[in-house]
């Protein structure tokens, strides 16, 4: 075995498989970076963070730039072309100056790891998602109920009280656990073990009775229904699902690829056109908890902006001390809305482009698993805007090699 000096030398390398090594050394700076920052970023939304100290903006910037230096090192390592390199990272820094203006350095951070992560398998990059986030629900609800952290509670003299489970808000955990089944499901596929399925739903079931978060808990049942699902050989009945598929191809794949665009039009457009007189509406607004009443408040009161605005929505979160959110009430749980506002009809349009593409993208590479799991996100999103943060949902990272040709490539040569 040679040993070069050079950048290859971090690595250690036989010519035959330079390649080879200089992967799987970059794969462990992305893989320790996105870990560090899942572990801050759930730890940040628990009551652990003022234990830890994670609550200072100090300690979380440094742990994010660490993130950020292991992303860089990561590309210095795989990108030969360092001009190329370069230009790659001025556009990336454009960016993430664009969405700090407008929203936090935590979401600016994220862009590092989708532009980072177009030549890494999706698979390495869920399990240790899973891993981590597993670890880290089990212990924030553990260490809340036996005291190690605060379980705070919400809404005790209603007929719908709320347990926060040691995070900041009530939703939080289930938002945590719709990401663990979602990621089960993309892992195992139809070779899921009925244990670990009937794990999923008492723990769904647990966190429902003690959150009341009954969106959430439907969205995860259905993702659970869909892991049995999958366990059906519908390969005995492949004529007879062709027979019926096959005269629909063209509308099922339109409607597919664009999940998100109508997922986006049809709940903002019901938002915006809201009317408190109307029965139906009221109705409507009701089972989604006052959500089509406070998105119009807020459209009525910020409006749309081509290039977006800073927005300090009041929700009914906690802060890491325990304290509400000082102020009215006006919280948008809509994404689509939240994120048009927040960014913009240009940067929202060019998103929609994306998402729309990667979504045909899987249909034409038949990823059915994915596609199943993408279009329950759509929907979820519709009522929660959780799923926008990478903590919440690993599966933008999972988008990115669908619009990036040479990462497609890449894996196909794994």
């Amino acid at each position: 075995m040679n040993i070069v000096v050079s950048r290859k030398s971090i690595v250690g390398y036989d010519n035959n498989y330079d390649k080879f090594y200089v992967r799987k050394n970059s794969s462990l700076f992305f893989g320790v970076s996105f870990a560090v920052f899942l572990v801050v970023m759930i730890l940040r939304t628990s009551f652990f963070s003022h234990m830890f100290g994670l609550d200072r903006e100090i300690v979380y910037k440094l742990l994010m730039l660490g993130c950020i230096c292991m992303l860089m090192l990561k590309e210095y390592i795989v990108e030969k072309h360092y001009f190329v390199l370069v230009i790659q990272l001025c556009v990336i820094m454009a960016l993430v100056l664009l969405v700090k203006k407008v929203d936090s350095f935590t979401a600016a951070t994220s862009l590092f790891f989708l532009y980072s992560c177009r030549n890494e398998d999706f698979e390495y990059i869920a399990k240790i998602a899973l891993a981590v986030t597993t670890v880290l629900l089990g212990l924030v609800i553990v260490s809340s109920l036996i005291g190690i952290i605060p379980n705070y509670e919400f809404d005790l003299d209603t007929e719908r009280p709320r347990y926060f489970l040691g995070f900041g808000y009530a939703l939080f955990a289930p938002a945590y656990l719709f990401n663990v089944v979602a990621l089960v499901f993309y892992l195992k596929k139809d070779k899921v073990n009925m244990i670990i399925i009937l794990m999923e739903f008492l723990a769904c079931y647990y966190i429902y009775k003690k959150t009341d978060s009954r969106l959430s808990f439907g969205f995860t049942i259905l993702l659970i229904l869909a892991s049995l699902a999958v366990k059906i050989p519908f390969r005995k009945f492949k004529k007879h699902i062709r027979y019926i598929y096959n005269p629909f191809k063209a509308l099922v794949t339109m409607g597919i690829t664009l999940t998100f665009v109508i997922c986006a039009f049809v709940s903002i457009a019901i938002t915006v056109k809201y009317d408190s007189s109307n029965e139906l509406h009221a109705k409507i607004n009701s089972i989604f908890a006052q959500r089509l009443y406070f998105g119009q408040k807020s459209y009525q009161e910020y409006g749309i902006k081509p290039f977006g605005q800073r927005i300090n929505w009041v929700g009914n979160g906690l802060d890491s001390e325990g304290n509400p959110e000082e102020g009215d009430y006006l919280y948008v749980d809509n994404l689509y809305l939240q994120f048009l506002q927040r960014f913009g009809y240009v940067v929202f349009c060019i998103i929609m482009l994306l998402l729309s593409y990667s979504m045909y993208r899987m249909v034409k590479e038949k990823a059915w698993i994915m596609i199943i799991i993408m279009i329950l996100i759509a929907g979820h999103a519709m009522l929660d805007d959780l799923v926008l943060h990478l903590w919440y949902n690993t599966f933008w990272l999972a988008l990115i090699p669908y619009f990036v040709h040479d990462s497609i490539k890449i894996k196909k040569k794994q």
